[in-house]
This record gives structure tokens, sequence and C-alpha cells, in this order.
């Protein structure tokens, strides 16, 4: 994600938006040790946000934040617990992302995005379907539409900021985003059942033993998004497509819980545990062929890098990755 080293003798000092080396009238990002392929065309163009930042995620935080704050005092161990799904998730996402990794802005945006953009409309929108239609239909079928289209928007704000180049890339920013929304999420859930009793219960289920979930289902917007970038197509029926399927695979989960609930029974939701735990393991196989296919091609291209840390064939024409 780095571009070459310019031929000059200084360097700017702490991170930040400086005069483009390359590019006359332009600003590139200094991360404080190397210039990245973040750049802006113009001084009028010069991002006003940092680049882990955006005004949906700055928009959102006025509540997000506060919420948070009332989490840690009412429940502090459910803020503290609700952190488990990035010991877990995390490691998976850097070892995929390995070939070329994303720079860390763009992934703390995206995980941002998942923490405080898609909670925050989501819990608005689930709340209203809630109150009008009941809890059932709200987790069912309300959770999974809302759910799933908020989060998969933060991957088309990658997009946006032309963050998104290869199919592995898109489902790494669906990656990051869906782990911040589990975060979060986990946080709400966490300090009711710590208020209810039901603490270590709640936190078997969500952390230990569902921390993919989220991101399972969102990997396939990512995955429909990467493919139609890959392939210079417009956003259109194929992203439809994967949208739509993490909206059935989150329904159908949802639903399994509401159904085991109601029958009082754990079968339903020991069928659809198995279901999805041979979902994950056929995604981790086919994103594994992915990502080494991606390597064959960065490796054949690699050698014909100026200097080992060049990033030879992608971001070099990058558009501002913050907002102005």
């Amino acid at each position: 994600m780095t571009v070459p080293a310019a031929a000059h003798s200084t360097t700017p000092g702490p991170p930040g938006w400086y005069a483009d080396p390359w590019t006359s009238g332009g600003w590139r990002w200094w991360d404080g040790a190397r210039w990245t392929a973040n750049a802006a065309l113009s001084e009028e163009q010069k991002p006003r946000l940092p680049a882990w930042l955006s005004v949906p995620v700055v928009a959102c935080s006025l509540l997000a934040v506060p919420l948070m704050a009332w989490f840690a005092y009412q429940a502090p161990r459910a803020v503290l617990f609700g952190l488990t799904p990035l010991l877990i998730v995390l490691p998976v996402l850097l070892w995929f992302d390995r070939v070329e990794p994303e720079p860390w802005p763009s992934r703390l945006h995206a995980l941002l995005w998942g923490a405080v953009v898609a909670t925050t409309i989501s819990l608005i929108v689930n709340t209203v379907i809630g109150i009008f239609g009941g809890t059932i239909l709200a987790t069912a079928v309300g959770a999974p539409i809302v759910e799933e289209s908020t989060k998969g928007l933060g991957v088309i704000w990658a997009v946006r900021r032309k963050e998104v180049d290869s199919v592995m890339d898109g489902v790494i920013y669906a990656g990051w985003v869906a782990l911040g929304f589990a975060v979060f999420e986990d946080f709400s859930y966490f300090a009711s059942a710590d208020a209810s009793g039901e603490f270590w219960t709640v936190f078997l289920v969500r952390a230990i033993l569902t921390p993919f979930a989220h991101p399972l289902f969102t990997s396939w917007i990512g995955l429909s998004i990467g493919i139609t970038v890959a392939k210079q197509e417009a956003l259109g029926l194929r992203v439809l497509g994967g949208w739509l399927v993490a909206m059935a695979c989150h329904g159908l989960w949802n639903g399994s819980l509401v159904a085991s609930d109601l029958a009082g029974s754990n079968r339903i939701l020991i069928v659809a545990a198995s279901g999805f735990a041979i979902l994950f393991l056929a995604s981790l196989i086919a994103l594994g062929r992915v990502r080494r296919h991606e390597r064959k091609q960065f490796g054949r291209i690699a050698p014909t890098s100026p200097t080992p840390t060049a990033c030879p064939k992608r971001r070099l024409h990058r558009s501002p990755t913050g907002e102005p």
C-alpha cells in the first residue's frame, strides 16, 4: 500500500497530509514513516478529516459514543468482554490480508463504520420495527435486512474511496465492518444479560461459539462487490445477489433462534448451528483459494517493483480517503 520513495533529501514529520512530491499542486498522506498511495488532487480536495474518519462515522458517533459510555458505566464487564471477538476474528482477517495489506486507517474506518454507523442506524430502525411489528418481526426479518444493508454500505464506502480493487479486498473490508458491528452489538447484549443474570450464557454463545456470524453473513456482500470491482463492472445485479444471500443467511440464523425459543427446544438451533459450521468451513476454504490465487498474481508482478516495499499495481491513483 506504499509508493516508491521520492528522490528528495527531506521527509515530513508527524503523520498528515503534505504536498505530493510527485504531483504538482497535489497532496499525499505521510504515515510517519513513508508515503502512502492515499492522494488528493488539489488544495480544494485536501481532506479535512483523517483517513480513519468520515462524515457518517462522526455524525453517528454523537449517539454511539454516549451509548457505549452508558454501557461501560452500567455494566463494565459487558464492554470488557465484548472485545473478545477482536481476539478471535482479528487474527483471521489479518492472515487473509497478508498478501497486500490494506492501510491501517482504512481498516480502522471500516471497523468504526460497523461499530458506529451500522449499529446506530440498525438500533433505531429495529427499535421502530419492534414497537410496531413486534420482537419476532424485528429479529427474524427486520434485523437481517437493516443490519446487512448498513454493513454493506460500509463496503460501498470503501469502493467510493477506491480502496477496493480485488476480490479479497471486498471480503476484507466486509470482515472489518462486520467485526465492528459484532463488537458493539455484544456490548448491548452483554449489558442486558448482566442485568438479567445470564451474562455467562450469552457470552458463551455470542463471543465464543459464534464470533464469526456477522463476518460470515456480510462476507457475501464483500465477495460480490470484490468480484464486480475486479471485473471493472458497475455495481449491479451481482452485488444485489450477494446482498440477498447475506440477508437470507442472517435471517435463517435469527429465525432459528426465534423458532428454538418458541418451541422450547434446542434441536432447531443445533441443526442451524451445524449447518452454519459447515458453511463457515466451506467459506474458509473458498477464501483460502482466492487468497492463493491473488498471491500468485502478486508474485508475478512484485519482482518488477522498484523497491521492496512498493506496491506495483495498485492505489497509485486513489482518491482522498478523508471527506472534504
